[in-house]
């Protein structure tokens, strides 16, 4: 059995349960044989490092099926043509999987949330930006491996959390201790295993209800939205909008992730405590 085999073999396959196992009886994924083998490529330091120089927050996590998940894809997703293994199972898009790299670059600063559309939809295509980004990363840490933005296969949020990005908010976003839920998500399934893995977020909204109650169409509750009747979803569709839905929602029927405008978290005002364990 070759090296990558043996590592796939221990790793592929490795449980969220399993991780924090290791961690609970501080046990790192370092100290394992393969790993000493020196099977592992990727630098997890390097890569905190690389994050630091950009502006930008990064983290990285087993590529392994996400049977959390099962029941929460049981239904469509709008716009979404991925099969739920294919959203679930990274090596159904890449065989060689063995890690998942994922970052988060923030919004631009200069770009306002009051001109009536999303920040997301203002300035530089951010599919552009984002891939630049991973592009570049994967020549300054040395990772192989197929890149997404936004129109990947796996479920990115549930990717970003994984690696340590943030936790899940009550409006169902990821939210970071220092950007908020002001940043764009992009990942690169990787070829390589890491002497490092980061461990998801820790974190809650608290009692906070801001993007709950502001929300126009009442979409937001139990940390997600219900996309029928959420703004989002509406001006995407086909044709012409329902005249009470714009009269209804006015400009802000624009907005697309319009919450994100409202969340103290937005710029690291978070009072709620975050903490970040990793293996």
């Amino acid at each position: 059995m070759c090296c990558s085999e043996k590592y796939q073999k221990c790793y592929g396959k490795i449980k969220l349960s399993e991780m924090q196992a290791f961690h609970s009886k501080g046990v790192s994924l370092c100290d394992t044989p393969f790993l000493q083998e020196g099977l592992v490529m990727i630098k997890r330091a390097e890569l905190k490092k690389f994050a630091k120089e950009n502006n930008i927050i990064a983290g990285i996590t087993p590529a392994r099926k996400f049977d959390e998940l099962k029941d929460a894809l049981s239904e469509p997703v709008p716009f979404v043509t991925y099969t739920a293994q294919q959203r679930t199972d990274p090596s159904a898009t890449f065989g060689a999987a063995e890690s998942i790299v994922c970052i988060g670059c923030p919004y631009p600063a200069e770009i306002a949330a009051d001109r009536g559309i999303s920040i997301a939809a203002s300035g530089v295509d951010y599919h552009k930006t984002v891939l630049e980004m991973l592009e570049k990363l994967k020549i300054s840490v040395g990772i192989n491996g197929p890149a997404f933005s936004d129109t990947g296969p796996l479920v990115d949020r549930h990717v970003a959390y994984l690696c340590g990005l943030g936790y899940y908010g009550e409006n169902g976003f990821i939210i970071n201790e220092n950007f908020g839920s002001m940043f764009f998500i992009g990942y690169i399934i990787a070829d390589d295993g890491a002497d490092g893995y980061d461990m998801p977020t820790v974190g809650s909204c608290g009692e906070c209800r801001i993007c709950l109650d502001a929300c126009p169409s009442g979409a937001l509750s139990g940390g997600k939205a219900e996309y029928k009747k959420c703004i989002s979803y509406l001006t995407q569709l086909k044709g012409e909008i329902d005249p009470r839905t714009d009269e209804k929602h006015g400009r802000t029927g624009l907005r697309l992730r319009c919450m994100s405008a409202f969340m103290p978290q937005k710029q690291g005002q978070n009072k709620n405590s975050t903490k970040r364990k990793r293996l």
